[in-house]
């Protein structure tokens, strides 16, 4: 009767489902950009913005990254990142797992590229990711896509602030997207476009705005003259979208 017992427990063990995914908060505490993956609360321990969001990638689930107030600049370039091989932790911040990131009001955080990269980069299925960000209440700023520079391939072409691709999804909530450039480099083979935020390469790829301002950034395609404005702008001075859908 034991043994049976026993065998009847490891039975039931093998065949136990796998445990859920656990969603993880990560609460910025330091505006240092540096590459240490995060510890979920309720540690304290430092924790970087980009700390923030490599944990979030590698914690499947839909987590939550808390940014207080003040001005987070980017200090590290893009140095070995591709078009197809997202890194999050050098350029910009590459989102590929779902998360939503909340800022003290636009007026209040800021994440300024310091013109490194892009600023967010949102990857999803079709890549082979599951891009799906939630940014609420923050200023985006500072990004810039320049081709020969950081563009490396004939498809990676724009987004100066956000660009959002492969089935991504992308919902922006009382967010301030501005001075970010687009920028062709003057070559003549490949456009710029989405001076502010691109949209582009999936059907399913979904960007959605509530109740924000996509203003003052700036796009330069083929060598011609530099247009800024906002959403209106010819090739998409504030947002371009090549494919999928946007929702305003």
């Amino acid at each position: 009767m034991r043994v049976n017992r026993i065998a009847a427990v490891l039975a039931a063990c093998a065949f136990a489902p796998a445990a859920a995914a656990q969603a993880a908060t990560y609460n910025v505490n330091t505006k240092d950009d540096n590459a240490t993956p995060c510890v979920a609360a309720p540690s304290v321990a430092s924790c970087s913005l980009r700390g923030a969001v490599i944990a979030s990638n590698n914690n499947p689930g839909a987590d939550s990254i808390n940014v207080p107030s003040g001005t987070y600049p980017f200090l590290i370039p893009q140095t070995t990142e591709t078009h197809s091989n997202p890194q999050a932790n050098q350029g910009d911040l590459d989102i590929t797992d779902a998360v939503t990131i909340t800022g003290a009001g636009a007026d209040l955080t800021i994440i300024d590229a310091k013109q490194l990269d892009r600023v967010f980069n949102i990857t999803g299925p079709e890549a082979g990711a599951a891009g799906n960000a939630t940014l609420i209440g923050m200023t985006i700023t500072g990004g810039l896509v320049k081709d020969a520079v950081n563009v490396t391939t004939t498809t990676n072409h724009g987004g100066g602030g956000i660009q959002n691709h492969f089935g991504g999804q992308l919902h922006l909530i009382r967010d301030i997207v501005t001075g970010n450039v687009a920028d062709a480099n003057g070559a003549t083979a490949q456009g710029m476009f989405g001076g502010g935020i691109q949209n582009f390469e999936g059907a399913a790829t979904t960007t959605t705005i509530d109740s924000s301002q996509i203003i003052g950034n700036t796009v330069k395609a083929y060598g011609v003259p530099t247009m800024t404005a906002g959403s209106t702008a010819p090739r998409g001075g504030g947002i371009t979208v090549g494919e999928g859908s946007l929702t305003v």
